[in-house]
């Protein structure tokens, strides 16, 4: 954590304020041809700016509901899908659900593409896959069980979720993303931590289930 008389937080402070008003300013000239949607994606900028500052000074867990955020105004402006922060939530619990396939918002599949890399520290420790996904849904149930439609099944999700990564076939451009850069820091770990990466990937599992503890269930 930064110390709050740190020249470091003076500057991290005084980049916020710049991309905060560079944000704004954007936004204005951008509304001349689609306000609604121009408003939706300043406001995404903005979660993502504060985020920034919270990481930049040591609070990373503070940024989590930002980034959230972000994921869920990325999903309305982008992916013109609802995300589950924007739900409007059903009055009548005995009302008739609504039928159609639902779309995986960008929190989730973010969330599924921590969870695969921590999985593959694990075998690269020399865990066998069916070996690490079942400790994932033994220890992790509960908390993953948020990611997945109802009825579906947490091990059989989690190896479809794996090989999806795995051959980069998830469609979502930032969950790749999340998957490539971790697989990239294995390879790394691989030559400096050694013996570590069960121990890594296992409290990357935890940190992972803990953010999707903080998933709303659909």
């Amino acid at each position: 954590m930064v110390d709050p008389n740190a020249p470091e937080l003076l500057a991290a402070l005084k980049t916020f304020a710049n991309e905060i008003q560079e944000i704004l300013n954007n936004g204005e000239q951008d509304a001349e041809t689609g306000p609604i949607a121009a408003k939706q994606k300043q406001y995404m900028f903005l979660d993502l700016a504060v985020a920034k500052l919270l990481r930049t000074i040591g609070r990373p867990g503070a940024a989590e509901p930002f980034l959230s955020s972000a994921d869920a105004w990325r999903d309305v402006t982008e992916r013109k899908i609802q995300p589950r922060l924007f739900k409007v939530e059903k009055i009548d619990k005995h009302a008739p659900a609504k039928r159609g396939r639902k779309f995986d918002p960008t929190e989730t599949q973010r969330i599924r593409a921590y969870l695969c890399v921590g999985i593959q520290y694990l075998i690269a420790s020399g865990v066998k896959e069916d070996k690490a996904v079942k400790f994932v849904a033994r220890n992790y149930k509960t908390q993953f069980q948020n990611l997945l439609l109802p009825k579906s099944d947490l091990v059989k999700s989690i190896k479809s979720w794996l090989e999806q990564f795995a051959t980069y076939a998830d469609t979502n451009v930032d969950a790749l993303s999340i998957y490539k850069d971790g697989m990239g820091q294995l390879d790394e770990d691989k030559k400096s931590v050694g013996g570590d990466l069960r121990r890594y990937g296992e409290n990357m599992i935890g940190a992972t289930a803990f953010k999707a503890a903080q998933v709303i269930k659909v």
